[in-house]
């Protein structure tokens, strides 16, 4: 690897370009030689493919322009993982199968056409930008990982654990990053001990898709009883770092579930989009609990083995990261320590990771601390009005009253709507960009908005967003945590709070509750402050901008495909405001989306 001086980087006003694909939710960033990411986001946000996988052309060409725009020169690439340990990995694997022998030669086939094209893009992209194969910088999948995580905190040490599928040729890794930020590794997880598998494998008997329905099943768990946890137990161990084993999961089965594994549970796999029976609530509230004791179990065995000169701060990677109960858990679990995750924690945020984890190799004391996760496009504000009326909507005029407050008192009325507006976010979580408003103190709004505006199903929770002042008023006076600040976890609802906002509270008492600082989001954060004084209400519905199967809003045209295309009420457009019913249906009808996403 070509070893290369900050001061470098610095005379050459350079940044550098991270890139993770080939296995689900592609991405690239663009990072600065101190650390700050630029531009950031998932390829499905421009292709409207959930999940995307494929080589991310879409956001690269926006990060050159956005490195052009500002006289930027990108003087290296970043990829996620190593992608001949991946197919050398992977070969082995589907040869080692009991499998018939076309079927080898067919996955060897198809492993071998992916490897190719992506180092045909990988070369065609150092053309391209003028560099030689010396400035392509090749990660770890799990240090990426690690490092997205190390990103987005302040701390410069402490535990990591980063758990997820599979990446290259295991499934996550244990260790700590010392005070010189040097990442030490106790443990390299085998794909026979796979977190991310053994919960994919429930997703996928509970008729959910893989790599885009875990967080259902997270969902589904409270509606349930964990009845079969001694049967997980008899099939893949005891939930302990020493005993858990998934060899009985073939991670190139399609969905996972192998007919031993169905066999052994005694449960056959849900039909997808069939009734969602007490026996599958079940199973998920199983999984859930054994999730939870696996992850607890690792903690307690390697928190005790982090040098003492290491902060109480724990680093959490992989999309397993993602689940917010879990982490709810660890945090009550060991209260003495803070948690970082990155808000893209799956293999989207490892373009970031590829990055940093690359720049703490010649920096490792002086790289910025990111907070915001508005990093993608952004609508251009100088155009919106005119392209607006020129595909003839009509805009609303506010006059005597700001755009905010006008929109809290459509929401005390009962009114749905939504808002794009600045830069899109990172990651799988609307965090007030790209997000559906509603009143939590309306008992049907959570029907409502499953059913008539996001098309899924009934069970799945709505999350409510708080600024930073109220939550300290009646959540909780004495701390707020970052992971509050990205959706990354729950809180217990108070009891007094409870009854104000029934839609936003989860059968189990819960919240995903996002706590929104004024300047992280000014606009959101009026929203919010004019709605609790004039309603007493002290929460939002906050819930991502999309239609069930479909990647989150991006553009102007994918904001008014959705607002044509659902009983949304209105539409705010940067500073514009749209209301569905001054809309002439001819426009509206125009406008609808014509086909329907796949089911995720």
């Amino acid at each position: 690897m070509k070893v290369i001086s900050i001061q470098w980087y610095r005379k050459m006003k350079g940044a550098i370009l991270g890139i993770s694909s080939g296995f689900h939710d592609s991405a690239a960033a663009l990072l600065s030689y101190e650390g700050k990411i630029l531009f950031a986001s998932s390829e499905e946000r421009f292709t409207r493919r959930k999940g995307d996988k494929s080589w991310p052309k879409s956001v690269i060409l926006e990060i050159l322009d956005y490195a052009e725009l500002h006289d930027l020169t990108i003087k290296g690439i970043c990829y996620y993982e190593n992608p001949i340990k991946r197919l050398r990995w992977s070969l082995i694997q589907s040869f080692r199968a009991s499998i018939p022998l076309r079927e080898k030669i067919r996955r060897a086939r198809l492993l071998s056409s992916s490897y190719i094209d992506l180092t045909n893009h990988l070369d065609s992209l150092l053309s391209q930008l003028n560099l030689s194969s010396s400035e392509l910088f090749i990660s770890d999948h799990h240090i990426s990982h690690a490092a997205a995580s190390f990103a987005f905190s302040s701390h410069n040490s402490g535990f990591v654990c980063v758990l997820d599928a599979f990446g290259q040729d295991c499934s996550g890794i244990i260790g700590y990053l010392s005070p010189s930020k040097s990442l030490r590794t106790f443990k390299v997880l085998s794909v026979d001990q796979s977190v991310g598998l053994f919960y994919s494998a429930i997703t996928s008997i509970c008729g959910f898709k893989i790599l885009t329905g875990e967080y259902k099943v997270m969902g589904l768990a409270p509606y349930g009883k964990p009845i079969f946890f001694d049967k997980l137990v008899k099939i893949f161990g005891y939930p302990s770092i020493n005993q858990f084993s998934t060899s009985i999961l073939d991670p190139f089965l399609p969905a996972l579930a192998s007919k031993l594994l169905r066999s052994k549970l005694g449960i056959p796999s849900r039909e997808q989009e069939g009734p969602i029976d007490s026996v599958y609530m079940d199973l998920a509230a199983s999984a859930q609990k054994y999730l939870e004791y696996l992850v607890v179990d690792i903690f307690y065995t390697y928190l005790p083995k982090v040098p003492g000169s290491c902060s109480q701060h724990i680093f959490l990677g992989g999309g397993v990261a993602l689940n917010c109960k879990l982490t709810y858990v660890l945090e009550n679990t060991f209260p003495n320590y803070t948690f970082s995750i990155c808000p893209s924690a799956g293999d989207s945020g490892s373009s970031v990771g590829a990055c940093y984890a690359h720049l703490m190799e010649f920096n490792s004391t002086n790289l910025h601390a990111n907070y915001s996760v508005h990093l993608g496009y952004s609508n251009d504000k100088r155009y919106i009005k005119s392209s607006l009326k020129s595909l003839g909507f009509k805009i609303s005029i506010y006059e005597g009253s700001s755009l905010a407050r006008t929109i809290s008192s459509l929401l005390i009325k009962g009114k749905v709507g939504a808002i794009c507006t600045g830069p899109s976010e990172f990651g799988p979580r609307a965090l007030g960009s790209r997000s559906i408003l509603a009143n939590p103190n309306d008992n049907n709004a959570i029907s409502f908005v499953n059913r008539s505006i996001k098309s899924r199903e009934d069970f799945r929770p709505l999350a409510p967003v708080t600024t930073l002042e109220i939550y300290r008023e009646l959540f909780d006076e004495n701390s707020v945590n970052q992971l509050l600040y990205y959706m990354l976890t729950l809180v217990k609802i108070p009891s007094n709070v409870i009854n104000i906002i029934p839609s936003a509270v989860h059968v189990d008492g819960t919240g995903r509750l996002q706590v929104l600082r004024a300047n992280q989001n000014p606009f959101l954060h009026e929203i919010i402050t004019c709605f609790y004084r004039e309603s007493g209400v002290p929460a939002l519905i906050n819930t991502s901008f999309n239609q069930r199967g479909e990647p989150l809003v991006n553009t102007t045209v994918d904001a008014l495909r959705c607002f044509c295309s659902t009983e949304l009420d209105f539409l705010c457009i940067e500073s514009e405001l749209l209301i569905k019913s001054e809309q002439h249906s001819n426009i509206v009808s125009g406008f609808r989306q014509r086909s329907s996403f796949p089911l995720d």
